[in-house]
C-alpha cells in the first residue's frame, strides 16, 4: 500500500482511537473463550500483559504463553532452558518486561519472544533497590505466610485482609508502600520517606494509578493515600448503577501491576474503565456488561486500549476476551427481522419493512412502533422533495404517503408490477417495472407517462446529469440520453445484473452488480475493481460514502470499508504495476446478528438527521456512525519467529548459519493483531537472482513458509505485511 493511502487509514484510526463506548447502548460485546482445546497449555491464566511489540502474554501453570490475536505459542522450560513451567507475575523495570517462574527465575520478554536471563539470585531486589522487602518473599511465590507482596492478582470471592499481617505494594517509580493494618510506610530507594496512619474495615482494595496509591471502600468512596489522606467519590458511568446508588456495592478492583494509567472496576456483572482526571478524581466509563466474573473464577485482567478489548484470565477456565461492538443491530420483538427499503420520513424516524417505525431521536433509547395506514409490503421508496412526503410501491400500486401521519394521500395503478422508483433533483419521478418499461411522472402532472422500454426488469435508476440517466436492469446497464430519448449499453456491463448505481460526492459513478463485483464508470466504459481475497465483493449490494473519503460496501458475507482514493489510484494506474486497494472487513464480531446484508431495492440504507446510518440486513437494522468508527488496523511489526533447516532449528538472530545446501527450509513469521484476521494480509515472494518478475503470494498456514528442493542459485525471500510497511528479507 502506498504511504499516502496508509496515512489516510492511520489518521482515521487515530481520531477515535480510544472511543469504544459509542452513542448506542453501552456494554455490548463479542465474547471469545479459549481453553486448552484452543491451544493453551492448561486453563490457569494467572497474569496477563502485552509486550513492546503488541503481543499478549499469559502466565500459566504450564508455561509462558504468547497470544498474537489468533493463535497461542507456549514457551516451556524446554524452550527457555529454565527449571520450572509454573509461571508467576509480570513486572516492568526500567521499561523492560519480565516474568518470574515459581523457582524465582527472571524471564525477559521483548519483541514477541521470551528468553531466560542470567541474573544472579536476588537480582529483583537489586533492581528495585528495596532492602526493606522481607527476605525471600519473591522466592516464596510473593508471600511468606504472614506478609504479601501485591502482584495485581484478583479474587472475585474474597479479599486478602484476613490472610496477611503486612502488605507490600510496588510502584514502577522505585517506591514501595508497606501496610500493617494500622499505618502505611513509604520508601523510596530503600529509604523511609514518611509514615501515616490508615485503617479500613473493608477488604484490601489498594491500587496504583498514575504513580499514586488509592484505596476503594465498600461504599464506593476512594481515598488517595499520602501523608494527607484525601477522600473522594467515583465519577462517571458507575454512578448510574442501581446497586451503587443503593450503596449495596461490592466493587472489585482489577488492577494490573504493569499498567499504571488505568484500572478496571467490576460490579454487578459490569466492567468500568477507571482513570485519573486532571483534578485527581477517578472517572469511570462503562466498558462491558453481562459477564459474570465470579462464576468464571476470574483472577487476572488486562485492558488493551488500542483495541478496546478486555482480557480476563480464569484460575480454572482459561482465557476470556471481550471485544466491543462497533455496530448496533436492532430487531423487533415479533415478526420477521428481514429488512428491506427504509426511509427517514421525519427527523430521526425511519419507516421500513413490516410497517415498522424506528425512532432514533433519543439515543441510546430506540423506540419501535407500527404505521397504521401504509402498505405492509412495499418494495421501493423515494422522498418527494417538494412536499416532504414520500413515494411507496406495492406491486402494481404507486402511493404518495404523508410524512406527518403515514396515511395515503394519493395512489396510481400501473399495468404491471413496479420494481424501482427514483425522484431526481428536478422532482421528476421515474418508475421502472418488472418487464423493463420506464415511466415518468412530473410534479405538476397527475398522469404517469411511458418513456422507454428495456429488455429486462429494471433494478435501479439514477440521473447523473442534465441529460444523462442510468438505468440498471437484470441484463445490463444502460445510459439514456434525455434529449434524444435513446439508450445504449455500457461496455463491460452488457449482461450484468445491476444491483446499485451510486454517484459519489466527487461525481464518480460506481456500479454494484450481483455476482460480477463492482465497477467505476469512466469514459462510457465500466472498469472492474479487484475483489477481496475471499471474493465476498463479488456480490456487493450498494455503496454509502462518509465524510472521511471512504466507501462502505455491504455484501452477502459482511461489510467492507475502502478508501475511495485507493480505488481511484488503482483505476488510474491499471495498465502499470499496481497494488490492489485495501479492503477493511467487518463481520458478526463487530455487532451484526448476521453477515448477510440485504439489497436489490431502494433505499437500501438511510442516514438520519443525527448522522446515524441504518443498513438493512437479513436479521435486523445495523446502525453506526461511519465518521466515528475506529478501524483496528494491522499496523504492528512483522517478526521472524523461527527457522528450521532439514529438521534442525537455526538461531533466528544468527542467520550466518543458513546452509547453502539444504533439502527443506521452513520459516515462521509472527505479528500481533487483535482485530479480524481477514484484515491481516501478509504476502511473500521468492525471487531468483536476475529475475525481473516478483509475484507475491498470500501467506497461509499460520505464518509458515516451506521451501523445498530449490534449484541451485541465489534467492531472496521477501515477506511483507499490508498497512504496516513491515518487511522481512532473507538472502538464501
Amino acid at each position: 500500500m502506498k504511504t499516502a493511502h496508509l496515512k489516510k487509514w492511520v489518521a482515521l484510526a487515530t481520531i477515535y482511537l480510544l472511543d469504544f463506548t459509542f452513542i448506542f447502548a453501552q456494554g455490548g460485546f463479542q465474547l471469545t473463550h479459549f481453553t486448552d482445546e484452543d491451544g493453551l497449555p492448561q486453563n490457569s491464566v494467572k497474569f496477563i500483559i502485552s509486550d513492546n511489540a503488541g503481543f499478549i502474554w499469559l502466565s500459566t501453570e504450564d508455561g509462558l504463553v504468547r497470544f498474537d490475536g489468533y493463535q497461542f505459542t507456549t514457551f516451556s522450560k524446554n524452550d527457555l532452558h529454565n527449571s520450572s513451567n509454573r509461571m508467576q507475575a509480570f513486572y516492568r523495570f526500567k521499561h523492560e518486561l519480565f516474568c518470574y517462574s515459581a523457582d524465582y527465575e527472571p524471564i525477559k520478554i521483548e519483541d514477541g519472544h521470551a528468553s531466560i536471563t542470567n541474573k544472579p539470585s536476588g537480582w529483583l531486589e537489586q533492581q528495585i533497590d528495596l532492602n526493606v522487602l522481607p527476605k525471600g518473599i519473591f522466592k516464596n511465590n510473593f508471600q511468606d505466610g504472614a506478609r504479601y507482596l501485591s502482584d495485581g492478582s484478583i479474587n472475585m470471592n474474597y479479599g486478602k485482609k484476613a490472610q496477611f499481617k503486612e502488605l507490600y505494594i510496588l510502584s514502577q517509580q522505585d517506591s514501595l508502600f508497606r501496610y500493617d493494618n494500622k499505618q502505611f510506610s513509604v520508601f523510596y530507594k530503600s529509604k523511609l520517606i514518611h509514615t501515616f496512619p490508615y485503617t479500613t474495615k473493608a477488604d484490601w482494595r489498594f491500587f496504583m494509578l498514575n504513580h499514586k496509591l488509592f484505596s476503594l471502600e465498600n461504599s464506593g468512596r476512594v481515598s488517595a493515600l499520602s501523608p494527607k489522606i484525601i477522600k473522594t467519590r467515583l465519577k462517571g458511568d458507575i454512578l448510574q448503577s442501581t446497586s451503587f446508588k443503593a450503596k449495596k456495592t461490592d466493587i472489585k478492583v482489577l488492577w494490573n501491576i504493569c499498567v499504571d494509567n488505568h484500572v478496571i472496576l467490576y460490579m454487578d456483572k459490569s466492567f468500568y474503565l477507571a482513570t485519573l482526571d486532571t483534578t485527581d478524581h477517578i472517572t469511570t466509563k462503562m466498558l462491558f456488561k453481562g459477564f459474570d466474573a465470579a462464576v468464571e473464577n476470574i483472577c487476572s485482567a488486562y485492558y488493551n486500549k488500542q483495541s478496546g478489548q478486555l482480557f480476563l484470565g480464569s484460575s480454572t477456565k482459561g482465557l476470556f476476551v471481550l471485544k466491543p461492538h462497533l455496530f448496533q443491530t436492532i430487531t423487533a420483538q415479533y415478526g420477521e427481522n428481514i429488512y428491506g427499503p427504509q426511509i427517514e420520513y421525519q427527523p430521526n424516524k425511519i419507516l421500513t419493512t413490516g410497517n415498522r417505525s424506528f425512532d432514533f431521536s433519543a439515543l441510546p433509547k430506540i423506540s419501535i412502533s407500527h404505521g397504521a395506514n401504509t402498505p405492509l409490503d412495499f418494495i421501493s421508496l423515494a422522498k418527494d422533495h417538494p412536499t416532504g412526503n414520500f413515494w411507496a410501491v406495492r406491486r402494481r400500486w404507486l402511493y404518495l404517503i404523508s410524512a406527518k401521519d403515514l396515511h395515503k394521500i394519493a395512489q396510481w395503478q400501473m399495468p404491471i408490477s413496479i420494481n424501482a422508483i427514483y425522484q431526481d433533483k428536478l422532482d421528476t419521478l421515474w418508475i421502472g417495472t418488472i418487464n423493463g418499461n420506464l415511466y415518468t411522472k412530473s410534479p405538476t402532472d397527475t398522469t404517469v407517462h411511458h418513456y422507454i422500454k428495456f429488455p429486462d426488469r429494471i433494478t435501479f435508476i439514477l440521473r447523473a446529469g442534465p441529460y444523462d440517466l442510468y438505468v440498471g436492469t437484470l441484463k445490463g446497464l444502460f445510459q439514456v440520453n434525455l434529449l434524444s430519448k435513446t439508450s445504449h449499453t455500457i461496455a463491460n456491463l452488457e449482461s450484468a445484473s445491476v444491483r446499485n448505481i451510486f454517484k459519489s460526492s466527487s461525481n464518480e459513478i460506481w456500479v454494484a452488480t450481483y455476482g460480477d463485483g463492482f465497477y467505476l464508470l469512466k469514459q462510457s466504459k465500466a472498469i472492474a475493481l479487484p475483489l477481496d481475497r475471499e471474493q465476498y465483493l463479488r456480490t456487493p449490494h450498494y455503496f454509502i460514502e462518509d465524510d472521511q473519503g471512504f466507501l462502505w460496501i455491504p455484501t452477502n458475507k459482511g461489510l467492507f470499508q475502502v478508501a475511495k482514493s485507493d480505488l481511484l489510484s488503482y483505476v488510474n494506474n491499471i495498465n502499470r504495476h499496481n497494488e490492489p486497494p485495501f479492503y477493511f472487513y467487518y463481520d458478526k464480531e463487530s455487532g451484526f446478528k448476521t453477515n448477510e446484508f440485504n439489497g436489490g431495492f431502494e433505499p437500501t440504507a438511510t442516514q438520519t438527521s443525527n448522522k446515524i446510518w441504518s443498513l438493512s440486513s437479513m436479521n435486523g437494522l445495523v446502525l453506526f456512525n461511519p465518521d466515528k468508527m475506529a478501524p483496528l488496523l494491522p499496523t504492528s511489526g512483522l517478526y521472524l519467529d523461527n527457522i528450521i533447516i532439514d529438521s534442525q532449528q537455526v538461531d533466528r538472530k544468527d542467520l550466518t548459519a543458513l546452509s547453502e545446501d539444504f533439502s527443506q527450509l521452513r520459516i515462521s513469521v509472527c505479528t500481533p493483531f487483535l482485530g479480524n484476521h481477514k484484515n491481516l494480509q501478509i504476502t511473500y515472494a521468492l525471487i531468483e537472482n536476475g529475475s525481473k518478475d516478483t509475484i507475491f503470494y498470500p501467506l497461509e498456514d499460520k505464518g509458515k513458509i516451506t521451501l523445498s528442493r530449490l534449484t541451485y542459485g541465489k534467492y531472496t525471500l521477501i515477506v511483507k505485511k499490508e498497512m504496516a510497511l513491515a518487511w522481512i528479507i532473507l538472502v538464501l
